[in-house]
Protein backbone atom coordinates (compact mmCIF):
# COMPACT_ATOMS: atom_id res chain seq x y z
CA UNK A 1 0.00 0.00 0.00
CA UNK A 2 2.73 2.50 1.29
CA UNK A 3 4.41 1.41 -2.25
CA UNK A 4 1.93 2.22 -4.37
CA UNK A 5 0.74 5.49 -2.70
CA UNK A 6 4.51 6.74 -2.46
CA UNK A 7 4.25 5.67 -6.62
CA UNK A 8 1.29 7.96 -7.15
CA UNK A 9 2.97 11.07 -5.25
CA UNK A 10 5.92 10.76 -6.98
CA UNK A 11 3.83 10.86 -10.56
CA UNK A 12 2.24 14.03 -8.72
CA UNK A 13 5.41 15.64 -8.43
CA UNK A 14 7.05 14.46 -11.12
CA UNK A 15 4.84 16.55 -13.41
CA UNK A 16 4.59 19.92 -11.22
CA UNK A 17 8.17 20.03 -11.26
CA UNK A 18 9.70 19.04 -13.83
CA UNK A 19 6.81 20.72 -16.15
CA UNK A 20 7.78 21.26 -19.47
CA UNK A 21 11.71 22.67 -19.52
CA UNK A 22 10.13 25.66 -20.62
CA UNK A 23 11.63 29.29 -20.47
CA UNK A 24 10.47 31.43 -17.59
CA UNK A 25 7.72 32.08 -16.82
CA UNK A 26 6.09 29.96 -19.84
CA UNK A 27 5.69 26.25 -19.13
CA UNK A 28 4.91 26.81 -23.16
CA UNK A 29 8.20 26.31 -24.75
CA UNK A 30 9.66 28.87 -27.91
CA UNK A 31 10.94 28.25 -30.64
CA UNK A 32 13.90 29.93 -30.03
CA UNK A 33 17.19 28.95 -27.88
CA UNK A 34 19.80 31.15 -25.49
CA UNK A 35 21.91 31.62 -28.55
CA UNK A 36 25.32 30.24 -30.21
CA UNK A 37 28.03 29.99 -27.66
CA UNK A 38 25.39 32.05 -25.19
CA UNK A 39 23.96 30.65 -21.75
CA UNK A 40 21.62 31.42 -19.14
CA UNK A 41 20.55 31.18 -15.62
CA UNK A 42 16.33 30.39 -14.71
CA UNK A 43 15.18 29.69 -11.65
CA UNK A 44 11.89 30.07 -9.43
CA UNK A 45 10.11 29.05 -6.12
CA UNK A 46 6.84 27.58 -5.90
CA UNK A 47 4.26 27.38 -3.36
CA UNK A 48 0.90 25.67 -3.18
CA UNK A 49 -1.77 24.61 -0.47
CA UNK A 50 0.09 21.31 -0.09
CA UNK A 51 3.21 21.71 -2.43
CA UNK A 52 6.19 23.52 -1.82
CA UNK A 53 9.76 23.85 -4.35
CA UNK A 54 12.32 25.58 -6.07
CA UNK A 55 13.94 24.93 -9.41
CA UNK A 56 17.10 25.98 -11.00
CA UNK A 57 17.74 25.16 -15.04
CA UNK A 58 21.06 26.54 -16.70
CA UNK A 59 21.06 26.66 -19.98
CA UNK A 60 23.41 26.82 -23.43
CA UNK A 61 23.41 27.54 -26.93
CA UNK A 62 25.56 25.75 -29.44
CA UNK A 63 24.91 26.72 -32.98
CA UNK A 64 21.45 25.80 -33.55
CA UNK A 65 20.93 23.55 -30.70
CA UNK A 66 20.23 24.32 -26.97
CA UNK A 67 21.32 21.93 -23.97
CA UNK A 68 19.56 22.58 -20.75
CA UNK A 69 19.59 21.43 -17.28
CA UNK A 70 17.12 21.14 -14.62
CA UNK A 71 16.76 20.52 -11.11
CA UNK A 72 14.22 20.98 -8.53
CA UNK A 73 13.73 19.78 -5.14
CA UNK A 74 9.97 19.81 -3.65
CA UNK A 75 7.75 18.72 -1.18
CA UNK A 76 3.91 17.35 -1.27
CA UNK A 77 1.56 15.89 1.38
CA UNK A 78 5.05 15.40 3.96
CA UNK A 79 7.08 13.59 0.58
CA UNK A 80 10.02 15.16 -0.45
CA UNK A 81 11.71 14.60 -3.86
CA UNK A 82 14.31 15.68 -5.51
CA UNK A 83 14.56 16.30 -9.37
CA UNK A 84 17.21 16.12 -12.33
CA UNK A 85 16.40 16.27 -16.48
CA UNK A 86 18.41 16.85 -19.24
CA UNK A 87 17.23 18.65 -22.28
CA UNK A 88 17.60 18.98 -25.96
CA UNK A 89 16.20 21.87 -28.13
CA UNK A 90 16.82 22.40 -32.01
CA UNK A 91 15.84 25.39 -33.80
CA UNK A 92 17.23 25.60 -37.26
CA UNK A 93 17.04 28.96 -39.34
CA UNK A 94 15.38 26.99 -42.23
CA UNK A 95 12.45 25.84 -40.58
CA UNK A 96 10.78 29.57 -40.63
CA UNK A 97 7.98 30.78 -42.89
CA UNK A 98 7.28 34.17 -42.93
CA UNK A 99 5.80 35.11 -39.07
CA UNK A 100 5.83 31.13 -38.31
CA UNK A 101 9.19 29.72 -36.56
CA UNK A 102 9.59 25.20 -36.14
CA UNK A 103 11.74 23.47 -33.58
CA UNK A 104 11.66 20.14 -31.54
CA UNK A 105 12.83 19.27 -28.33
CA UNK A 106 13.57 16.10 -26.02
CA UNK A 107 14.35 15.29 -22.54
CA UNK A 108 15.02 13.07 -20.19
CA UNK A 109 14.27 13.00 -16.07
CA UNK A 110 14.69 11.31 -12.96
CA UNK A 111 13.44 11.71 -9.39
CA UNK A 112 14.21 10.77 -6.02
CA UNK A 113 11.63 10.45 -3.54
CA UNK A 114 13.56 10.80 0.10
CA UNK A 115 14.92 7.54 1.31
CA UNK A 116 14.19 5.66 -2.28
CA UNK A 117 17.17 5.99 -4.77
CA UNK A 118 17.70 8.07 -8.02
CA UNK A 119 15.24 6.48 -10.66
CA UNK A 120 13.39 7.30 -14.16
CA UNK A 121 10.88 9.89 -14.20
CA UNK A 122 9.69 10.58 -17.59
CA UNK A 123 10.86 10.85 -20.72
CA UNK A 124 9.75 12.51 -24.31
CA UNK A 125 9.52 14.51 -27.00
CA UNK A 126 7.82 17.33 -28.78
CA UNK A 127 7.51 19.82 -31.86
CA UNK A 128 7.46 23.66 -31.20
CA UNK A 129 5.82 26.73 -33.03
CA UNK A 130 6.05 29.89 -32.51
CA UNK A 131 3.93 32.46 -34.52
CA UNK A 132 4.70 36.00 -34.54
CA UNK A 133 1.14 37.19 -34.46
CA UNK A 134 1.58 41.03 -33.88
CA UNK A 135 4.57 43.49 -32.63
CA UNK A 136 3.59 42.72 -29.27
CA UNK A 137 1.84 39.48 -29.97
CA UNK A 138 2.93 36.18 -30.17
CA UNK A 139 1.60 32.15 -29.65
CA UNK A 140 3.35 29.23 -28.79
CA UNK A 141 2.41 25.22 -29.59
CA UNK A 142 3.62 22.29 -28.23
CA UNK A 143 2.76 18.61 -29.36
CA UNK A 144 4.56 15.71 -28.51
CA UNK A 145 4.26 12.22 -26.22
CA UNK A 146 5.90 11.77 -23.09
CA UNK A 147 6.70 7.65 -21.15
CA UNK A 148 5.58 8.51 -17.68
CA UNK A 149 8.39 5.76 -16.34
CA UNK A 150 6.51 5.64 -12.93
CA UNK A 151 3.18 4.28 -13.70
CA UNK A 152 4.64 3.14 -17.34
CA UNK A 153 2.44 4.55 -19.74
CA UNK A 154 3.10 7.07 -22.65
CA UNK A 155 0.43 10.03 -22.83
CA UNK A 156 0.10 12.53 -25.37
CA UNK A 157 0.89 16.08 -24.29
CA UNK A 158 0.17 19.32 -25.73
CA UNK A 159 0.59 23.22 -24.45
CA UNK A 160 -0.63 26.54 -26.23
CA UNK A 161 0.10 29.84 -25.21
CA UNK A 162 -0.50 33.62 -26.37
CA UNK A 163 1.90 36.51 -25.00
CA UNK A 164 1.25 40.34 -24.75
CA UNK A 165 4.50 42.42 -24.83
CA UNK A 166 2.89 46.04 -24.42
CA UNK A 167 5.96 47.44 -23.41
CA UNK A 168 9.96 46.70 -23.89
CA UNK A 169 10.26 45.87 -20.08
CA UNK A 170 6.76 43.95 -19.60
CA UNK A 171 5.47 40.92 -20.71
CA UNK A 172 1.71 39.01 -19.93
CA UNK A 173 0.95 35.37 -20.74
CA UNK A 174 -1.89 33.03 -20.45
CA UNK A 175 -1.73 29.36 -21.46
CA UNK A 176 -2.84 25.61 -20.74
CA UNK A 177 -0.67 22.52 -20.64
CA UNK A 178 -2.35 19.15 -21.17
CA UNK A 179 -1.04 15.93 -20.43
CA UNK A 180 -3.46 12.74 -21.81
CA UNK A 181 -5.24 11.53 -18.81
CA UNK A 182 -4.37 14.32 -16.04
CA UNK A 183 -6.20 17.12 -15.75
CA UNK A 184 -5.31 20.20 -17.67
CA UNK A 185 -2.99 23.35 -15.81
CA UNK A 186 -3.97 26.92 -16.52
CA UNK A 187 -1.50 29.14 -16.02
CA UNK A 188 -1.17 33.12 -16.55
CA UNK A 189 1.90 35.63 -15.52
CA UNK A 190 3.75 38.39 -15.84
CA UNK A 191 7.65 39.27 -16.34
CA UNK A 192 9.63 42.90 -15.28
CA UNK A 193 12.51 43.29 -17.59
CA UNK A 194 14.95 44.99 -15.26
CA UNK A 195 17.34 44.83 -17.82
CA UNK A 196 15.35 44.03 -21.21
CA UNK A 197 16.28 41.02 -22.58
CA UNK A 198 18.88 40.38 -20.05
CA UNK A 199 17.73 39.68 -16.24
CA UNK A 200 13.53 39.29 -15.80
CA UNK A 201 11.58 39.23 -12.80
CA UNK A 202 8.41 37.36 -12.96
CA UNK A 203 5.00 36.17 -10.91
CA UNK A 204 2.79 33.31 -12.05
CA UNK A 205 -0.68 31.93 -10.74
CA UNK A 206 -1.81 28.38 -11.94
CA UNK A 207 -4.02 25.61 -11.54
CA UNK A 208 -5.05 22.32 -12.82
CA UNK A 209 -8.60 22.28 -14.04
CA UNK A 210 -11.55 20.82 -12.29
CA UNK A 211 -8.94 19.95 -8.81
CA UNK A 212 -9.96 22.08 -6.02
CA UNK A 213 -7.05 22.99 -3.80
CA UNK A 214 -4.35 22.94 -7.11
CA UNK A 215 -3.64 26.87 -6.93
CA UNK A 216 0.12 27.29 -7.33
CA UNK A 217 2.14 30.84 -7.07
CA UNK A 218 5.26 30.70 -8.37
CA UNK A 219 8.11 33.68 -8.45
CA UNK A 220 11.31 33.71 -10.29
CA UNK A 221 14.16 35.00 -12.08
CA UNK A 222 15.87 35.07 -15.91
CA UNK A 223 19.45 35.92 -16.70
CA UNK A 224 20.26 35.62 -20.02
CA UNK A 225 23.81 36.22 -22.57
CA UNK A 226 25.71 35.49 -19.28
CA UNK A 227 28.84 34.33 -21.52
CA UNK A 228 27.90 35.91 -24.50
CA UNK A 229 29.24 38.83 -26.76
Amino acid sequence: MRTTLSAAMLAGLMLTSLSAHAGRPLGTDDAGTAGDRQCQLEGWAEDGDHFHGWTVSPACGIGDFELGLEYARSSESGLVAKDGAIALKWVPGQLAWGPLKFGAKAFYGRVKAEPDDWRGSEGGAFAIMTWDIAPSWTAHLNLGAARNYIDGKTNGTGNAALVWTPHERWLFFAEVLGTQRSPATQNIGLRFWVIPEKFGLDLTAGRDAGVDDSTRYTAGFGWYGIFGD
